[in-house]
């Protein structure tokens, strides 16, 4: 029986792909930094910026559905500052923060506008936090559920005693407060951090919570504790669960909601020995919506599969995997998991320089991504199959900015892209992995004489079969859209 990806409704026997691209266009410098916001009836909405910090000029930009730019607006924030932007079948909606001197919080807005980039509504505050310290601009985070329907607005606060404060709004789409809970934990503020956040269909929240209860960094033996926070607004209530204890580490855990079965899985990497190094897989989950009981399992990486991530002389020494980053989980349609997850590190490296008999030190910050590992998990965490996909980017000074991957996730396929080479003409790669684990892959697009890359961390997908591409070709910027059939 073929096990396929959780939006699966016919079986699996080859796809096809389209591809449209936009004009190309030369960026001015206000508007360097893209991010895609979305699609709705009406268009696809982008937001420009002149850094990846979003703050004081804005600029949005509205696309055809066939990547024709239509129009744009410039709004300015003045001293506020940008939360998050999104857009639904309402139109785009903003969330900024704004530090209210008279009753001295850090104050939320929310407001939207229309199809033509105009004020819909006026700026209503949301939530207040009071400021920790003078530098304080509040924890604001946003969570939206994947039909829309529901918005999270999230942030924390510290007690007198230094203990934890979770704050939960649940809104709709015209941002009218549903539910409002406030929670005090028994962790101190400085040493715990909100590692995931969900919230689903049903305004169900999920909370991925890691308290460090010694953090002295020069232990490789201190005790880090996981917890999952389930919030239900139905019945008011929040129940939490233990994820570890302190003789097991999990790294870069990571939640994915299954809407099919309506559970929660929690998947990360594990180790018995380090915090940041790995010798299996890790699998919990929640069904949160039955009499289901909840599981939880550990499975090693096979001697195979570790050897090839480090090579069968550092495996044969015990030496564990690491600088792994998950960068996805999906759900199947049999209550298992797909993760992919790709190496990821940052270097420095010192010059010095003598200019004019003086010493002058340089420092540059190289990025690399590597190999990309991906792995399926049955129902129990078993691990079904798996592909190493070997890669090699390295960037120096630029944040990485044309490195990593783009992980699209189709009814069919998931599918993996990234730019071949970082120096010089590089082709666009994509490898198609089916929920049977058969893998295929090509040349999306091929650079001969131009220069041609992809930005990873620009792109979005936007549809159950569509994602949209930021690219830059021979300087200029470009959308490109991928239509898979399957």
């Amino acid at each position: 029986m073929r096990i396929l990806l959780v939006l699966l409704l016919l079986p699996f026997y080859g796809y096809g792909q389209q591809m449209e691209w936009s004009n190309s266009r030369k960026l001015k410098g206000t508007s360097v930094f893209t991010k895609v916001l979305g699609e709705n009836n009406h268009g696809i909405f982008l937001l420009r910026h002149k850094t990846s910090i979003f703050s004081k000029q804005i600029i949005f930009e509205k696309y055809k559905t066939h990547l024709g730019l239509e129009s744009s607006r410039s709004i300015s924030l003045n001293r506020k500052r940008l939360v998050s932007s999104s857009v639904n079948d309402q139109g785009v909606v903003l969330f900024t923060t704004n530090y209210n001197k008279t009753t001295s919080l850090n104050e939320l807005y929310g407001y939207y506008l229309d199809s033509d980039l105009q004020d819909l509504t006026i700026p209503k505050v949301l939530d207040a936090s009071p400021i920790i310290d003078f530098y304080d601009r509040g924890d604001f985070t946003i969570r939206y559920s994947v039909n829309n329907k529901r918005i999270l607005v999230f942030h924390t606060e510290r007690t007198n005693n230094k203990k934890l404060i979770i704050n939960l709004g649940i809104f709709t789409t015209e941002l009218e407060n549903i539910r409002s809970k406030q929670i005090e934990l028994p962790y101190d503020y400085d040493r715990t951090v909100i590692r995931d956040l969900m919230i689903d269909d049903s305004g169900n929240v999920f909370m991925l919570i890691v308290n460090h209860k010694e953090i002295s960094r020069r232990s490789e033996n201190r005790e880090i504790i996981n917890g999952l926070f389930f919030y239900n607004p139905a019945d008011d209530k929040i129940t939490d669960y233990s994820l570890n204890d302190g003789t097991v580490f999990l790294i870069n855990p990571r939640l994915s909601i299954d809407r099919k079965f309506n559970k929660i899985n929690v998947t990360a990497f594990y180790s018995n020995n380090s915090f940041n190094s790995f010798t299996g897989v890790y699998k919990f989950t929640l069904p949160y919506d039955s009499n289901q009981k909840v599981s939880m399992h550990f499975e090693e990486l096979s001697d195979d599969l570790i050897s090839s991530l480090i090579g069968k002389v550092r495996m044969e020494k015990g030496i564990e995997v690491s600088d792994f980053q998950i960068t996805t989980t999906v759900p199947t349609s049999d209550g298992g998991i797909i993760l992919v997850a790709e190496r990821t590190s940052v270097s420095s490296d010192e010059d010095i320089l003598i200019i004019s008999g003086v010493a002058q030190t340089t420092t540059r910050n190289i990025y690399n991504y590597d190999d990309v590992l991906v792995l399926a998990l049955d129902t129990e965490g078993r691990v079904n199959w798996h592909h190493v996909i070997n890669k090699n980017q390295s960037s120096m000074n630029d944040g990485g900015y044309f490195g990593s991957i783009i992980v699209g996730v189709t009814p069919s396929n998931i599918h993996i892209i990234y730019n071949d080479k970082l120096r010089g003409n590089g082709d666009i790669m994509q490898y198609s992995i089916d929920g049977t684990g058969e893998i295929t892959s090509k040349i999306l697009v091929k650079s001969e004489r131009n220069f041609i890359s992809v930005i990873p961390s620009e792109a979005r997908q936007i549809g159950a079969n569509e994602l949209l591409l930021p690219t830059m070709r021979d300087k200029k910027f470009a959308l490109l859209k991928l239509i898979y059939d399957k």
